[in-house]
């Protein structure tokens, strides 16, 4: 649109014909006026859901007035700003009435229930139909799983890695882009094609398996008690073994057996199968985003630091940092990124160990060095540089949104300082143990001298998910002091 700039005001007018899965109204500009007349029918059956229901200034028989709508604020740490957006989300319920000859007694009924959610879906050509092909092309793979496999955890393990192997083409999906031979041949699709492609294996090799449909953390959340075909975008694998149900994404290379991808975390899934009475299910991490550091410095006679920094990654923090790395591959970028963000350190050498194992521990080894740059007689170091934290997500001193976390955090960092002799100790930080009301957040940072040796522990928890928006001003209070004290100096004067 030419010659918009800031302060402008523009109209837009548009019709729909069909029924629409939703209409969005706040967005990131201010919006005066919105108006959106639903035409009624009396053969079907709709049911129309509001966000924000508080912000319409005027609703009554299918029209929604909102006026002065002021521009949506993006918060980290949220699900989806869908969930948040003033607007409406449409499901079609029923068909009655003529309408109905053209699709059938049987075919008349939609999101009545989640029963009858799970039914469309298992007849859909491009999902359940799927599953109930043959599959003869998988013959030759299930017999050479079943031939290195001693039982049946090993029997998912293997299909589950063998399915890997397909390359996913970053489209994120609930219904197949082809038919699974054809992805299987081309070693090549999206997540519905990768998903349900391990289900059938699975099937194949005598394990119960079936999909569990979602939608992702960043297309917004279903309620239990509103049956929905439109909102899902989703597809994962599960896998009954004993009485363990274990979700499966096959989609990423370096997501492990067992774990969920974090976009489905904290997220309700319908299974998909031929059952009555069933439900959307919360799906939860079995691992949380874990980060160990250790580092080991050793200061000569001169002033100058020399020593290693050991980071050991694990469940979600592993999995980000190897698809980060993934997409920078040139690792000298990530190098000079972490030099520019640690003020005269030198990492002289890096080492990733690990990287395309998903099950083995990930590491990272970088050799660093620090030239003291103050004066000849005074040293001053950041002992908790290369870890944590470097920013407050939390910059805001008000928060309208709840806060959500994709997974729980644990950060532990151990620090060993050596000192030489011609050296003397003017200033340590003072050890902190400090948490929010419940404890669901908890940061402590211990020092301790000894000999000729200064160590550090510092940990910081994230035990909850999710915070309403009451707890705000604590948790950001939290995260500025963890940031001090990562910011903190130990003060040495040469003797």
């Amino acid at each position: 649109m030419p010659n918009v700039k800031v302060g402008s005001v523009f109209e837009i007018s548009y019709s729909y014909q069909g029924i629409p899965n939703s209409y969005t109204i706040q967005r990131g500009i201010p919006v005066a006026y919105s108006a959106l007349l639903f035409q009624e029918h009396p053969d079907l059956d709709v049911r129309i859901t509001e966000i924000i229901p508080y912000g319409f200034s005027y609703k009554s028989n299918g029209t929604y007035i909102a006026k002065n709508v002021p521009a949506f604020k993006h918060e980290p740490f949220i699900t989806s700003e869908n969930d948040y957006q003033l607007g409406l989300e449409i499901e079609l319920i029923q068909i009655r009435g003529i309408i109905m000859s053209y699709f059938g007694r049987n075919n008349s009924l939609f999101a009545t229930s989640w029963d009858r959610v799970a039914k469309r879906f298992l007849g859909y050509t491009n999902f359940g139909a799927e599953l109930e092909n043959a599959n003869l092309y998988l013959v030759d793979l299930v017999d050479s799983i079943k031939g290195k496999s001693k039982n049946n955890e090993e029997l998912s393990r293997n299909a589950y890695e063998a399915i890997k192997k397909i390359k996913w083409n970053r489209q994120e999906a609930c219904y197949v882009s082809q038919n699974l031979r054809e992805t299987y041949k081309l070693k090549k699709g999206n997540s519905a094609d990768i998903n349900l492609m391990l289900v059938a294996l699975l099937r194949k090799l005598g394990l119960q398996s079936y999909p569990v449909l979602f939608s992702t953390r960043s297309n917004g959340r279903i309620l239990k008690t509103d049956p929905t075909i439109n909102k899902f975008n989703y597809v994962v694998a599960a896998l009954g073994l004993g009485n363990e149900v274990i979700y499966l994404d096959a989609t990423d290379e370096y997501l492990p057996y067992g774990l969920i991808p974090d976009k489905i975390s904290y997220c309700y899934g319908l299974p998909v199968i031929d059952k009555t009475d069933i439900s959307p299910v919360l799906i939860e991490p079995t691992k949380k985003d874990y980060l160990f550091t250790f580092t080991n410095l050793v200061i000569d006679s001169t002033g100058t630091i020399n020593g290693a920094v050991n980071l050991k990654r694990l469940g979600y923090n592993a999995v980000n940092f190897k698809n980060m790395l993934k997409e920078q591959p040139n690792h000298d970028a990530y190098i000079q990124e972490l030099e520019a963000d640690n003020s005269g350190w030198v990492i002289s050498k890096s080492e990733f160990n690990n990287i395309n194992d998903p099950y083995a521990d990930f590491q990272e080894v970088l050799n660093v060095k620090y030239e003291n740059s103050i004066t000849s007689d005074v040293l001053t170091i950041k002992p908790l540089s290369f870890i944590f934290e470097k920013k407050n997500p939390f910059q805001k001193d008000a928060r309208e949104l709840p806060i959500s976390f994709p997974e729980l955090k644990e950060y532990t960092s151990n620090v060993s300082i050596q000192i030489p002799n011609n050296y003397k100790i003017e200033e340590l930080p003072k050890s902190i143990n400090i948490f929010n009301s419940d404890k669901s957040i908890t940061f402590s940072y211990i020092v301790n001298y000894k000999g000729n040796t200064i160590s550090i522990a510092s940990k910081f928890r994230v035990n909850k998910p999710r915070f309403e928006i009451i707890s705000y001003p604590s948790i950001r209070g939290m995260y500025e002091s963890m940031l001090q004290k990562q910011n903190e100096f130990i003060i040495l004067n040469k003797i």
